[in-house]
């Protein structure tokens, strides 16, 4: 199997599926309360949907809208899998909190 670069050298492999959840409701009391999703192994992510209308509550509404906020969670949980385990950074889309 022929593995695409990323940081690590071990990001998704070629003509793997990767499964995106979108949950309902916020996440499981286990989890942080900045926790809007994760990424489990090579394949799966999840989003859950009541994080994120937190997030974008907190957020100045006239700036950014809820679908906006969506795509930039869903891009952070979807880098690991792409990018590979390593692929957190101190700016942008891929800031760990």
């Amino acid at each position: 199997m022929k593995r695409t670069t990323g940081h690590g050298g071990e990001g998704l492999a070629s003509g793997s599926t990767l499964v995106l959840r979108i949950l309902p409701g916020s996440a499981p009391i286990a989890f942080t309360d900045v926790t809007s999703g994760y990424s489990v192994g090579k394949v799966l992510a999840s989003v859950f949907c009541g994080r994120v209308e937190e997030l974008a509550r907190r957020l100045d509404s006239r700036q950014r809208e809820n679908s906006v906020i969506f795509g930039y969670v869903i891009a952070h949980e979807l880098g690991p899998l792409l990018l590979g385990t390593n692929s957190h950074s101190a700016v942008g889309v891929m800031r760990a909190t």
